[in-house]
C-alpha cells in the first residue's frame, strides 16, 4: 500500500511539474493562471546510538519533498517524508505527511483547511499555550522539529489591522501525542492496551481561538482552547491476582482527556535583552471518571534573552501551581486482613491504583502543589555562520530531574549539512526522566543533502 501510494506521488509530481528535482525557487508554470510553483527538500541519513536499552535507537535514510503552489489568492502546502531503516529494533518503512493544506487569503482573512502543525506561544522550548500540535516525543533525531506532528484543523485568521488579528482554529480529529512507554520496564508485569481513541462526533471536537497583537514596543496575545488535550494520561483497565501463587498482571488503557484553557503570552524588546512571558489555566473536565484525568493547574514560564559576548543566552523559570492539591497516601498493608484472601485482592487493587495515580501525576508534573524548574538555552555561529553550536539545558527543584542536550551543525556548503547532538537525562528512581533515560540518552548524527 505504501510502495503504490508513493509511486502515485512520484507520477503525480513527474506529470505536473516537469523537472521538479532542479527548482529549488517558485516557478511561473502557467502564465493565464499565473500559479507559482516551489519545489524542493533533502534527502539524509541520521542514527541516534549509544543508548543503554538499545546500541541503536535508530538509524534510517530519509527523503523530504516540500511544495508549494500559489494562484490568485490560493496556496497550497505539502511536506511529505518517506523514510526506511529500523527503529528500537524493528525494521520500517513510512510515509508520512507532515504537512497537506489549501488556503484562501485576501487582504484581511486567511483560510486554511487540512492537516497543519499549529504552534502557540512566545517562550523557548516550554509552551503553555501550545494546546493544537501534539508531538512523537520518541522519534529522536538531532533536530526537535521533527517530532511535531499535524493534525487536520480548519484556520480563519482575520487581521483587524496591520498589528492586531484573531485566529479561530477548529479540529473535528484528534490525534495525541505519541509516548512509548511499552518500550520502558516501569514496573513488573506492566503492559498496555491500545490507545482509546474518541469518535469521530461533533462532540468531540476541539476549539481554539486567540487574539493576537505585535507591535514594535511588545507583542502580546490571549488564547481559549475547548477540546481534547494532546497529552494523554493511563487508566487501570485490568488488574488480574493470583492469590494462590501471587502473580499479577496489569494492563493500562492511554486514554485522552478534556479540558478548557485560558492562556495569555507576551514579548517585550527592550534596549539590553528580550523578556518573555507566558501561562496558562488549564481546566479538564470530569476529574471523577479517572486517574488518566490531571487536576486543573495554572502552568507558567517566564524568560530573558540577551546577546553577551556573541552568545545567545535564553534563561527561564518554568512553574506550576496545583490549586486543590490533594497528596497521594501509599495503602497501609497494616490495615489489611493479609491471611484472607479477598484482603489481599483488595490491598493489591488499592496499591495498583496508587501507583499508577503517582506515574499519572508525574507524567502532567503535578506530583507538587507547587512545581519549580529552570532551562538555560545558549547558542553561538563560527566560521561566518557555517558552523553552529548549542546547548539546551534544564533542572527541576522538586523532582530533581535534569537533561542536557548539546548540538553541533556545520553547513559545509549550500546543499550539504551534518549535524552532531546528544542528550543526557538524569533523575532519581522512578521518576520520567530515570524511567526514559535508558532509551533517549545517548548521540546522534545527521546528514543532509538540499535540493
Amino acid at each position: 500500500m505504501k510502495k503504490r501510494m508513493f509511486f502515485w506521488i512520484a507520477l503525480f509530481l513527474k506529470m505536473q511539474f516537469p523537472g521538479f528535482c532542479q527548482s529549488t525557487e517558485f516557478i511561473d508554470t502557467n502564465a493565464l493562471t499565473e500559479t507559482k510553483i516551489k519545489l524542493n527538500g533533502y534527502v539524509r541519513g541520521a542514527s541516534y546510538f549509544g543508548g543503554e536499552i538499545y546500541e541503536f535507537t535508530n538509524i534510517f535514510s530519509e527523503v523530504r519533498f516540500n511544495a508549494e503552489a500559489r494562484f490568485d489568492q490560493g496556496n497550497l502546502k505539502a511536506d511529505v517524508r518517506m523514510r526506511t531503516g529500523s527503529e528500537f529494533e524493528e525494521r520500517f518503512n513510512d510515509f508520512e505527511i507532515k504537512e497537506l493544506y489549501g488556503s484562501f487569503q485576501n487582504e484581511r482573512a486567511h483560510l486554511s483547511i487540512g492537516n497543519q502543525i499549529i504552534e502557540w506561544g512566545r517562550t523557548d522550548g516550554y509552551n503553555p499555550t501550545n494546546y493544537l500540535s501534539p508531538k512523537n516525543y520518541f522519534f529522536l533525531t538531532d533536530d526537535m522539529d521533527d517530532q511535531l506532528l499535524s493534525n487536520f484543523m480548519v484556520r480563519l485568521k482575520y487581521s483587524i489591522n496591520p498589528a492586531i488579528d484573531l485566529d479561530f482554529i477548529l479540529s473535528p480529529v484528534y490525534r495525541p501525542s505519541q509516548y512509548r512507554f511499552d518500550l520502558i520496564q516501569i514496573g513488573q508485569n506492566i503492559q498496555f492496551a491500545e490507545f482509546a481513541q474518541p469518535s469521530l462526533q461533533f462532540k468531540n471536537m476541539g476549539f481554539a481561538c486567540r487574539l493576537n497583537a505585535d507591535y514594535p514596543i511588545a507583542g502580546f496575545s490571549i488564547s481559549y482552547f475547548n477540546g481534547y488535550s494532546t497529552f494523554h494520561g493511563f487508566n487501570n483497565k485490568e488488574t488480574l491476582f493470583e492469590p494462590a501463587n501471587g502473580s499479577l498482571s496489569i494492563l493500562n488503557e492511554p486514554k485522552p482527556f478534556r479540558k478548557q484553557a485560558i492562556g495569555i503570552d507576551f514579548a517585550i524588546p527592550t534596549s539590553f535583552m528580550i523578556i518573555r512571558g507566558e501561562t496558562a489555566y488549564n481546566l479538564p473536565t470530569d476529574k471523577e471518571k479517572g486517574m488518566y484525568i490531571p487536576n486543573e493547574d495554572i502552568y507558567y514560564v517566564m524568560g530573558v534573552e540577551k546577546e553577551i559576548m556573541g552568545f545567545r543566552w535564553i534563561l527561564q523559570y518554568i512553574g506550576r501551581f496545583i490549586p486543590h492539591f490533594e497528596s497521594l497516601s501509599a495503602p497501609n498493608a497494616l490495615h489489611y486482613d493479609m491471611n484472607n484472601p479477598i484482603e489481599q485482592i483488595k490491598f493489591v487493587l488499592d496499591m495498583t491504583d496508587y501507583e499508577m495515580s503517582a506515574f499519572n501525576r508525574k507524567l502532567f508534573g503535578q506530583q507538587y502543589e507547587f512545581g519549580h524548574a529552570v532551562s538555560l538555552f545558549i547558542s553561538k555561529s563560527f566560521a561566518f555562520d557555517l558552523v553552529k553550536a548549542e546547548l539546551a539545558g534544564m533542572y527541576d527543584f522538586q523532582t530533581e530531574e535534569w537533561m542536557l542536550r548539546p548540538k553541533v551543525s556545520w553547513q559545509i556548503n549550500d546543499r550539504i549539512r551534518i549535524g552532531i547532538g546528544g542528550c543526557y537525562l538524569n533523575g532519581p528512581e522512578k521518576s520520567l526522566f530515570n524511567y526514559s533515560s535508558g532509551i533517549m540518552n545517548g548521540l546522534s548524527v545527521d546528514f543532509r543533502v538540499y535540493f
